[in-house]
């Protein structure tokens, strides 16, 4: 919005203080019009009519008074361009406006997908991981992490275990129990570490489930899958319950074996006790 500036100086000017109340008004009026509609103190004859609160005739004292000025079209008010803001500058001054505008729309579009692209997508996996599940998840007790349910961690279990398990929702062990919804899930999704390997007890226990299944080639085709994996899909939020549902997995297609009756299992068992033997010398 233009305004208009009366400097202090019009206070002491001669030429203002000698004009009628009558022809002073009429100068006020015009050069807020001549402001408002940025003609830059030019006043044709045919904008008189249109200037509120001019009277007709005073554009005469105003000439003898040299506040206006004669020129091509019409008149021109003195000294305009030094006391007022001129149409350039009110159209410059508006274009930094509206680029300015158009800046902060873009920085704040820039925040916010940032801040989208800083959330953590670990909902997928949790529903991944708990869809995985076919098999008796109720061993999940002998992981030994200390949970809601009370359960203590295991000395074999490493920092990083312990924090990634407690933080992951409980799965249910009963028929009827509603699993965990996406909006619970606050654990962060990781990839598979280096070297990693499941707790003495998870290991014993699953050996004593599934005798018949080599533990050892299958934890080896576990961390070679997933360390190979690529994308968003290779991240988990519990490795360890990942890794249960690969060996249930594994045991349900592999072919069922005589070792339930006393026979010899093939070797299975001295595999498995080698790699325990691996795990206790690390």
């Amino acid at each position: 919005m233009p305004d208009t500036r009366l400097p202090v100086r019009w206070l002491n000017d001669r030429r203002i203080q000698r004009l009628s109340s009558r022809a002073f008004k009429s100068f006020i009026c015009s050069l807020i019009w001549s402001v408002a509609n940025r003609t830059d103190g030019v006043i044709e004859p045919a904008d008189l009519s249109l200037i509120p609160g001019f009277e007709l005739g005073d554009e005469l004292e105003l000439c003898l008074s040299t506040l206006w000025l004669h020129v091509e079209t019409g008149w021109c008010i003195d000294q305009f361009e030094a006391t007022q803001t001129s149409k350039a500058e009110h159209e410059a001054l508006e274009h930094a406006r509206a680029c300015g505008r158009v800046r902060q729309a873009k920085y704040r579009a820039k925040q916010a997908e940032q801040q989208r692209n800083a959330t953590p997508n670990v909902t997928g996996d949790v529903t991944d991981d708990v869809s995985d599940v076919t098999g008796d998840v109720t061993g999940d007790a002998t992981t030994g992490v200390t949970t809601q349910e009370g359960r203590q961690a295991s000395p074999a279990c490493s920092a990083k275990d312990i924090h990634t398990q407690a933080t992951t929702p409980a799965l249910p062990t009963e028929p009827g129990v509603a699993l965990p919804s996406k909006k619970t899930a606050r654990a962060r999704a990781t990839r598979l570490p280096q070297g990693w390997d499941p707790p003495r007890k998870v290991i014993e226990e699953m050996h004593e489930r599934f005798p018949d299944l080599d533990l050892k080639t299958e934890h080896e085709l576990f961390c070679n899958y997933w360390h190979a994996k690529s994308g968003q899909g290779a991240t988990k939020v519990d490795w360890l319950l990942t890794w249960r549902n690969w060996i249930i997995k594994a045991a349900q297609q592999a072919p069922r074996q005589n070792g339930h009756n006393g026979h010899q299992l093939n070797g299975v068992d001295e595999k498995a006790a080698g790699w325990q033997s691996r795990k206790d010398r690390s």
